[in-house]
């Protein structure tokens, strides 16, 4: 039995909110350059990576195909982004500054806006409130990618704050999901595979 607190959606979506708050303030602009890479960002984006992988793999054995999916993907683009910028603070790779046209970027984030939009559907029958908050995060892949793919830095600007957005209302879902229920959440025992529609 897992307590509501320790439900894989919980932990999922605590350490979503948490990766897209850091991403999309420090992609608005509202601190930090990308100089700063070499401080503490990548390792903010990894610990959230780190947290969604975690929540991935608890939701996979809760047979939770939904969840699965959302904080699986995103598990990989935070943990690839880090890897990014670690790779940049020791001058592996150069890594294009805030605004400027950076097409592998534009094109992964246009791939999440996709699986976004897949879970967010997935999730409707379920919970409005996760489909409100998996379209918002749609919307803010979508604009990143075009401001990336544009170039466009108003575009880009806008897409930090809807991550922003995005963040609040998972923290939200989060508090909803421990708070909504005192009794312990039980799964059953058996087979740890996906099972399709959960």
């Amino acid at each position: 039995m897992l307590q509501p607190v320790a439900a894989p959606a919980v932990l999922g979506w605590l350490a979503l909110a948490s990766a897209l708050v850091v991403f999309g303030s420090w992609f608005s602009g509202v601190w930090g350059t990308e100089k700063d890479a070499g401080a503490f960002f990548p390792f903010l984006l990894f610990f959230g990576g780190f947290g969604q992988l975690a929540a991935a793999l608890w939701s996979y054995r809760a047979r939770a195909a939904t969840s699965a999916a959302l904080h699986g993907s995103w598990a990989a683009f935070w943990l690839g982004l880090s890897l990014v910028y670690l790779l940049e603070t020791v001058h592996a790779v150069k890594v294009p500054p805030r605004g400027a046209e950076w097409q592998s970027l534009g094109e992964w984030l246009f791939y999440m806006a996709i699986i976004s939009a897949t879970t967010a559907f997935a999730a409707l029958a379920r919970s409005r409130i996760g489909f409100v908050a998996q379209g918002t995060l749609t919307t803010a892949a979508a604009l990143a990618a075009a401001g990336l793919l544009a170039p466009s830095a108003g575009l880009q600007h806008a897409a930090g704050w809807v991550f922003v957005a995005a963040a609040v209302l998972g923290f939200l879902i989060a508090a909803r999901l421990m708070l909504g229920s005192g009794e312990p959440v039980e799964y059953a025992q058996g087979d740890p595979g996906v099972k399709v529609g959960q």
